[in-house]
């Protein structure tokens, strides 16, 4: 079984798990987390790997898949930013 820990303070307040100011750390020791539901962050992510979607990416309301742009011209240009 791989390792895993905790650090800083984890209160349990009901159902909820709430960390402290201490900023907690928690190392699975690698292996995969598997979350099944919904998962909410409020902060930045980092990776240091691939994101992979099955399905869709949103940035800001803009279709990874299905987004269109402005500026098109034949040539080497490039062109403008994703439209809304």
């Amino acid at each position: 079984m791989g390792r895993a820990f905790v650090g800083g303070s984890l209160p349990i307040d009901g159902n909820a798990v709430a960390p402290d100011t201490a900023s907690p750390t928690m190392d699975l020791g690698g292996g995969t987390l598997r979350v099944i539901g919904d998962l909410y962050v409020e902060g930045d992510i980092r990776l240091t790997g691939t994101v992979t979607a099955d399905t869709e990416v949103l940035a800001a309301g803009i279709s990874l898949t299905t987004h269109t742009h402005g500026g098109v011209l034949t040539g080497a240009a490039n062109t403008g930013g994703p439209n809304p």
